[in-house]
């Protein structure tokens, strides 16, 4: 799971389900960040896009936080953008100065004006795309464990078992495989 924070340490993480493997990415020693407002995952050619709303700017980096690319930077289609999503070749994003939706080619930076669409009050707030190729096919590693709580993903293809503060799991060991099959898969 990735995630944005605002402010004085503005940065962009990621961590496992079960909050183990947390890293920075994205931070001021690699690129301008201060509000990065929305995050998106571009699963087609593994790159994560955030747009910065104090500097006007839309952004991509590989999923390690490396490789910045700066796709637009202060434009006059670029105001204050909330939220982003990817979509095939285009990044979108509510603007809250045009009160509108917008998107520019990923690869290029181009403005895609044809599509703008003008929202209005309510100022726009989050932007989703539901389309069965935007999110890639997995194994689910929890499916047959025996976690008497919550089972959630874990780096390294495992599953953790999540149970309440005070409380002890059948099987909590954090990043313990507890899928039987799941080794049989890379």
């Amino acid at each position: 799971m990735y995630w944005s924070d605002w402010g004085s340490n503005a940065k962009i993480e990621r961590a496992g389900m079960d909050e183990n493997s947390r890293k920075v990415i994205v931070d001021r020693s690699k690129t301008y960040i201060t509000w990065p407002n929305g995050i998106a995952i571009d699963y087609y050619i593994d790159r994560l896009y955030w747009v910065d709303a104090y500097h006007d700017m839309l952004t991509s980096c590989d999923f390690e936080g490396e490789n910045v690319n700066i796709v637009m930077m202060h434009s006059f289609v670029l105001r204050l953008p909330f939220d982003v999503v990817v979509f095939q070749d285009e990044v979108f994003w509510t603007d809250w100065v045009k009160l509108s939706l917008r998107s520019v080619n990923k690869f290029t930076g181009e403005y895609q004006d044809d599509f703008e669409r003008y929202l209005g009050l309510p100022i726009p707030m989050g932007i989703a795309v539901w389309q069965n190729s935007t999110q890639p096919l997995g194994r689910n590693y929890c499916k047959d464990s025996e976690c008497d709580h919550i089972g959630v993903a874990a780096p390294g293809r495992t599953c953790s078992c999540l149970c309440p503060e005070g409380d002890t799991c059948f099987n909590s060991e954090p990043g313990k495989n507890i899928d039987p099959v799941s080794n049989l898969y890379p």
